[in-house]
């Protein structure tokens, strides 16, 4: 019998391994410069120009409730799908690809509480939070962003 396995990108937010499953990951980028978006929801940290369309980045950091540090060259932008939409999760770094055995990951309500957390991967050199970047954006925080991003779009078009 073949066991089922989930692959799970490590990236690393503060001291804490964390992980996020690859099937919502687009691509890993560099850190990018980035400019504030205005009305957006108070997780958004900025908007970046990827490729001709605005990526809305979201602090991971911020989104599972740590403290706030500056941006550094070294971390990297997550591009992911939430809420149907391409965002950007800035981490402080993005490590390793790994696979998980599908009865090596705990739910979460049994050992921690936390909103956004899928799971815990018990992995050989410890545990691993495993996120559920879908749940980032509730429907009143998408409706806020999807507004700052038509403000900053339609402003940007009114400049060419």
């Amino acid at each position: 019998m073949q066991r089922r396995a989930v692959q799970v990108l490590v990236v690393r937010v503060g001291g804490e391994r964390l992980g996020i499953p690859l099937a919502g990951v687009v691509e890993v980028l560099p850190a990018l410069a980035s400019s504030a978006l205005p009305d957006a929801p108070p997780m958004v940290c900025g908007v970046v120009n990827l490729r001709g369309a605005p990526l809305p980045l979201i602090s991971l950091r911020e989104r599972i409730g740590m403290p706030a540090v500056a941006t550094d060259p070294d971390h990297h932008v997550v591009v992911c799908l939430v809420a149907g939409r391409p965002v950007g999760l800035w981490v402080d770094a993005a490590e390793v690809v790994t696979e998980v055995e599908a009865d090596g990951v705990v739910p979460a309500e049994g050992v921690v509480a936390s909103r956004h957390l899928d799971g815990v991967a018990l992995l050989p050199d410890g545990l691993l939070l495993v996120y559920d970047v879908r749940s980032f954006l509730a429907a009143d925080d998408a409706l806020r962003l999807d507004s700052a991003l038509a403000a900053v779009t339609e402003a940007a078009g009114s400049r060419v």
